[in-house]
């Protein structure tokens, strides 16, 4: 990717400039590491939301996709699996201060083990890549960022449009039934777009750190993000207690 010419917002203030390039690239490093992967099952989500009795089964998830419900029965534990490759990052573009484009990667699986299982039935249920399409507008305020999506839908582009099957299937899909299949996952991410813009987002994000001697917000311009940092007159106090050796100290006073 090539790197790109930048401006600074002429509003007086420090700033970080990134780029689309240097912002995909950033997506790019996170896609291939730890972080970018994502495990989902009953023990997981109840240590994320703190509530014992959320379950992820083929039940808890059948109103969004009936489909593995269906195929090998109710109540049957569910493991997920998510990562992510080929990601884009536009800022600025189509009236929405980020466009993000990826390949979602994912895999359900049955957690029970393997021998416990029917014979001729796999642990890995179903395995998938799409095409994908985020878009949001961002605003901050007092060092927390407030997240609110517009889209999050499957590209609607030949490439995903013309599929026929998944890359991996042991339900023994038809292309009838990929297809509704996937109409019915369109639908399912719009209901998990209202619950991150009611939810998970609702009260924003804190910035990784809220120095009162530091005021941070966000500006877009079409191809970059401006980070703001507004210094104010106690941050030179703030840093001397802060990150002042204090052994360097003793030296420059003895």
């Amino acid at each position: 990717m090539q790197a790109e010419s930048m401006e600074f917002s002429n509003n007086g203030y420090s700033q970080l400039v990134i780029s689309d390039a240097a912002a995909t690239c950033m997506m790019e490093t996170v896609g291939h590491s730890k972080i970018g992967k994502i495990y989902i099952k009953q023990d997981t989500i109840r240590q994320l939301f703190g509530n014992e009795e959320l379950t992820f089964t083929t039940s808890s998830i059948g109103q969004m996709l009936p489909l593995f419900e269906e195929r090998i029965g109710g109540d049957k534990p569910l493991e997920l699996k998510i990562g992510f490759e080929d990601p884009q990052v536009m800022f600025g573009d189509y009236d929405t201060d980020l466009v993000f484009t990826f390949n979602l990667k994912y895999k359900f699986f049955i957690d029970l083990p393997q021998d416990s299982l029917p014979e001729g039935m796999r642990k890995e249920l179903f395995y998938d890549d799409v095409r994908m399409v985020l878009a949001a507008n961002i605003e901050s305020d007092d060092d927390v960022f407030y997240m609110n999506f517009q889209s999050l839908k499957l590209d609607t582009s030949k490439e995903t449009t013309m599929k026929k099957v998944p890359i991996r299937n042991s339900l023994d899909l038809t292309e009838n039934e990929y297809r509704e299949y996937l109409s019915t996952f369109g639908f399912s991410l719009n209901y998990l777009k209202k619950y991150l813009n009611d939810v998970v987002f609702r009260n924003g994000v804190k910035f990784p750190f809220n120095a009162e001697e530091l005021y941070t917000s966000l500006e877009f311009a079409k191809g970059q993000m401006h980070v703001l940092i507004d210094v104010n007159e106690k941050a030179a106090v703030f840093f001397e207690e802060e990150l002042w050796d204090e052994n360097k100290q003793k030296e420059i006073t003895e």
